[in-house]
């Protein structure tokens, strides 16, 4: 090669260099600015304010369950409240059957727990012994409980009150003994009407709210007080999981249709539990009238606990803007946890979703994804 065409060869080179970075300046590519020093780095040249969105892994985790379990006289009606029920029909029976089909299709990873009340006894003598309740849970949450949880409804029958703030206070001290746990824990409670069982509800006799036949309170002097209506006691107990202990309670009722005032109740306790049902129109406990209704209900509870709690990581500062996309939808934070997603602890390590962004998951498998967004810019 000649000289002449070297040198042509040196200014064809120099002339496309200088087009491709006048080009990349126009098209906004990343070219090294000309003026950085030799060893700067990659990262050098690029402007230090820019900020590019970071993903956040969303691990999906398991949940514990703990079921509290109503086993008073009155569960041995069938839905509708008919007593005696003919065999296979009562809503003591309903439970188990309904249980073992749901939690077959279960995530493995929840560990299962239960609590039953009142005590097992079936002739109790004394309203003392119809309203007692065992001290301590039947059953620890463990993977795997499936079998020894529907074994209580073949070796118990129903019989006694409805002491269903005691059975929840022993739920309470389970937890409290055990304030760190590696998943999010729930309580779930099945009941079949108002609880009572509290002779002393500040109430006087001759206006309490009577859980069953009127004339349990107003006329029997040794049962009266047992039967009345102890909403108070029970609220309180309650929100102390769902607010003390960060615990919420789902409530499945299989209320009497002739007791809305019952009903209601079972309405504020749903609400105190902090997972009350959202469907316009409707109560909000799971009300059962239907074994339709139950199934409903269990299967919906179980797989929004299971399938719409995630791990996150890296954990975001506490002043980091989170975006969450389901489906490729933003889907916007509610404190409220009423519908959208939540961090659901303090260290912002979780995020559950809620409402209708979990329904959405769970009966599709949308896909949950998140990132830590960038700041808006600042106005001049």
């Amino acid at each position: 090669m000649t000289t002449g065409v070297r040198r042509r060869s040196v200014l064809a080179s120099l002339l496309f260099a200088a087009l491709l970075a006048s080009c990349g300046a126009k098209t906004g590519l990343l070219i090294p600015d000309a003026s950085r020093e030799p060893d700067a780095g990659t990262d050098a040249g690029t402007d230090a304010g820019m900020c590019m969105p970071r993903p956040v892994a969303l691990d999906r985790r398991g949940a514990q369950i703990m079921f509290v379990i109503d086993r008073s006289n009155s569960m041995k009606a069938t839905l509708d409240g008919d007593e005696p029920a003919p065999i296979g029909t009562s809503r003591w029976e309903l439970l188990p059957r309904t249980l073992e089909s749901v939690l077959a299709d279960a995530d493995p990873l929840l560990e299962l727990g239960a609590e039953f009340y009142p005590r097992a006894l079936l002739a109790p003598r004394t309203p003392e012994e119809a309203c007692s309740v065992d001290t301590g849970i039947d059953l620890a949450p463990a993977r795997g409980n499936t079998d020894r949880l529907l074994a209580f409804f073949t070796s118990t029958q129903p019989a006694g009150g409805t002491p269903t703030a005691l059975a929840l206070e022993e739920a309470r001290a389970f937890f409290e003994r055990r304030p760190e746990s590696r998943l999010p824990r729930y309580v779930v409670l099945a009941t079949d009407g108002g609880p009572n069982c509290n002779p002393d509800t500040g109430v006087p006799r001759e206006t309490c709210v009577c859980t069953g036949d009127p004339d349990q309170c107003a006329v029997d002097p040794f049962y009266g007080p047992y039967n009345c209506l102890d909403d108070v006691r029970t609220l309180d107990v309650i929100r102390g999981l769902a607010v003390d202990l960060g615990i919420p309670v789902y409530v499945i009722g299989m209320d009497d249709p002739t007791r809305p005032d019952l009903a209601d109740v079972l309405d504020r306790m749903a609400v105190a539990g902090e997972r009350p049902r959202e469907e316009p129109g409707e109560r909000r406990f799971y009300s059962v009238r239907r074994p339709d209704d139950l199934r409903g209900a269990l299967t919906t509870i179980t797989e929004s606990v299971s399938r719409c709690v995630f791990n996150v990581s890296p954990v975001p500062g506490a002043t980091d803007a989170v975006e969450l996309r389901v489906g490729g939808l933003f889907v916007p934070r509610d404190p409220t946890r009423t519908e959208g997603w939540d961090f659901t602890t303090s260290s912002r390590s979780e995020i559950t979703l809620f409402g209708g962004t979990c329904e959405r998951v769970t009966r599709t498998g949308a896909e949950v994804i998140a990132e830590i967004a960038c700041p808006p810019p600042e106005e001049e």
